[in-house]
């Protein structure tokens, strides 16, 4: 049925005409009623009035990264509930493998970013949802304004991270010519609201949400790990931001702090890898590169780490993966996590304030000597995992999700 979303409906007349001449000549029980039994023209036009629209769904690259395997992961959840996707990548980093095949593989890809105009128009594409704020302008820029297709914005955090000057050139024009602004965290509509640029009809906020799927903890012998060390685990992009020199520092003097055993695991890749890689490192610090299994190594850990200074930090998804393991996490208490830990006015976990948008690296070692030293402690955080999970149903992510592109598309078949 999907197939038929793309399809000029003069293509179906064709070959039916087709299937006729082929039926007549190679068979001698052609008879009218069987072959519209067989091939309905008047099905396939009531389905098409029905039909839900095609999604043109666009992420920066196949690589490692909140906004670039959440487009992925919804993308494959509406496929699943009959919706016609289309992939883009615009291969704006080097690809990893192992991110591209997190897409179903029955969803079509395509790549040349600069084609757009014609990939919108032979693909039908009724709603164009981007994930990135180069990709959020470049299809601006690239789109004329008179096609017939509305745009969806998801905030990630990007563009609290871009200069004043910047902003004031590309907030408006995006403002104005977006259909449809989601966002995970409150602090996403800060920098609308101070430009003027909000209206509450425009912005809808839907929380992240990840699917479960089975896990096995991964086997940490090798790396000199006993089952009575306290394991910590960050997975992130290996940037400055996202505290890795920090989590060093703080485990360091942890393990001075307790006289205990404390092991940190930093997946992922980026300079602040390269430079560990480069320059060496504990034995108790295990740098192990980009990981697609990372449940597997949340769940065989103690507990997660996020000392995150990112400012544009909103929902992540490792801690919703962490929580999915069955883990509890540290973390900076920037953005909406929080609100992510929260379990009935208790916390799945510990939060730390940043100093000036520093890790207090002797007020986290104390928290982390802590875990190490009381198991009781650590047990009741572990606790509050399943309350705080129960926030994240991708049902009703999807739910909300399938309401603005339904809402979007009916708006248009109205206005056509």
């Amino acid at each position: 049925i999907n197939s038929i979303y793309r399809v000029p409906f003069e293509t179906f007349i064709l070959q039916k005409k087709n299937i006729k001449k082929h039926w007549i000549q190679t068979r001698n029980d052609y008879k009218k009623e069987k072959l519209d039994h067989c091939y309905s023209l008047d099905r396939i036009s009531a389905i098409s009035k029905t039909r839900k629209p095609n999604i043109l769904m666009v992420s920066y690259a196949f690589s490692a990264g909140g906004g670039e395997t959440f487009p992925i992961q919804l993308s494959n959840m509406l496929q699943k509930n009959g919706y016609s996707i289309t992939f883009m990548s615009c291969e704006r980093e080097q690809r990893e493998n192992d991110i591209r095949n997190l897409l179903n593989s029955d969803i079509p890809v395509v790549t040349n970013f600069f084609c757009l105009k014609k990939i919108v128009e032979d693909f039908k594409i009724d709603i164009i949802h981007s994930h990135n704020a180069w990709v959020d302008n470049t299809i601006l820029d690239l789109l004329p304004d008179d096609q017939k297709y509305k745009t969806v914005v998801s905030l990630h955090g990007m563009y609290e991270t871009i200069n004043d000057r910047d902003l004031r050139n590309i907030l408006p024009r995006l403002y104005k010519k977006t259909t449809k602004f989601v966002f995970t965290a409150d602090k996403n509509l800060e920098l609308f609201r101070k430009y003027g640029l909000f209206d509450h009809g425009k912005f809808t906020k839907i929380n992240n949400a990840l699917n479960s799927y089975p896990f096995n903890p991964a086997d940490l012998k090798s790396l000199g790990i006993e089952k009575s060390d306290l394991v910590l685990c960050i997975v992130s992009r290996a940037i400055p931001e996202k505290g890795w020199k920090a989590a060093v520092e703080t485990v360091i003097l942890a393990r001075k702090i307790s006289g205990k055993k404390i092991h940190l695991i930093l997946i992922g890749e980026g300079p602040e890898y390269d430079y560990y890689k480069k320059n060496g490192h504990p034995d108790f610090i295990h740098l192990l590169g980009f990981r697609k299994n990372i449940r597997d190594y949340f769940a065989s850990s103690d507990i997660g780490y996020l000392p995150s200074m990112f400012k544009g930090e909103s929902a992540p998804l490792t801690v919703i993966d962490c929580l999915y393991s069955g883990k509890p996490v540290l973390a900076s208490a920037i953005g909406e996590i929080p609100k992510m830990l929260e379990a009935n006015g208790r916390f799945a976990g510990e939060l730390f304030a940043l100093d000036d948008w520093k890790v207090p690296i002797e007020k986290v070692s104390q928290i982390i000597s802590r875990l190490a030293s009381e198991k009781e402690y650590y047990e009741e955080l572990k606790s509050y995992v399943p309350i705080a999970l129960k926030k994240f149903d991708p049902v009703v992510m999807l739910d909300s999700y399938k309401k603005i592109y339904n809402d979007l598309f009916a708006s248009s078949q109205i206005a056509n």
